[in-house]
């Protein structure tokens, strides 16, 4: 999820991104919204370094679902994604 529902979002009018974590949805609905996202990488040690994730602000409009998958309910999802 992520960095790749952002880039189908660039062909696509609407994408459904599925994850394991709610940091990683909450991130991608922090891009989603505001289309930036402060954030640190530890170097070294104490040391980190300030970036800033960007996203294209023609792709913050596509329709975004963002699924929180439970790993006892992914095998089903999977199931029934399959027989559509």
């Amino acid at each position: 999820m992520g960095r790749s529902a952002f880039e189908l979002a660039k062909r696509f009018n609407q994408v459904v991104g599925i994850d394991f974590s709610h940091g990683f949805i909450d991130a991608c609905n922090n891009l989603k919204t505001y289309g930036k996202l402060p954030f640190t990488i530890q170097t070294e040690g104490s040391l980190v370094s300030e970036h800033i994730a960007e996203v294209d602000p023609d792709i913050v409009s596509t329709f975004f679902v963002w699924l929180l998958m439970l790993m006892c309910n992914m095998f089903h999802f999977y199931n029934k994604q399959k027989r559509l």
